[in-house]
């Protein structure tokens, strides 16, 4: 028993304070919680929010756009291997593959996540601001 919890402990201890990795949770990924913040880190510089340094006309920051340049416009939730995103996330070719050769690439679990969320039809929800507490 002991050894039990020393085993939980120490795994805990792990993951908060080395960066291992932590559990998945149950259930697909949630938009605010994983999806965003994984965009925020790899994807906004040049896709984002900021249109003097934004890339390709395309806002990853803004899940539906009326000008179609928007996340949801480069994921395919029907048949996820045709999703643009998934395709530059994961190409080999640095001619397409994003983020582009110099920037920190997404890690295998980031990857995983982000494929998961698009199998799962890549739900957005309401922006924070709009969910009642």
């Amino acid at each position: 028993m002991l050894s039990k919890l020393l085993q939980t402990a120490i795994g805990l201890s792990c993951s908060a304070l080395v960066g291992c990795p932590p559990l998945q949770a149950a259930g697909p990924p949630e938009f605010a919680a994983q999806i965003r913040p994984l965009l925020a880190a790899h994807c906004f510089e040049c896709h984002g929010p900021d249109s003097a340094t934004r890339k390709a006309q395309l806002r990853l920051d803004q899940a539906n756009l009326s000008n179609g340049s928007g996340l949801k416009d480069v994921v395919d939730t029907a048949g996820p291997s045709r999703s643009r995103l998934l395709q530059r996330v994961l190409s080999t070719d640095p001619e397409t593959r994003m983020p582009p050769p110099g920037r920190e690439r997404l890690s295998g679990s980031e990857i995983e996540i982000l494929q998961q969320w698009v199998r799962n039809g890549a739900v957005t929800g309401k922006h924070w601001a709009f969910v009642a507490p």
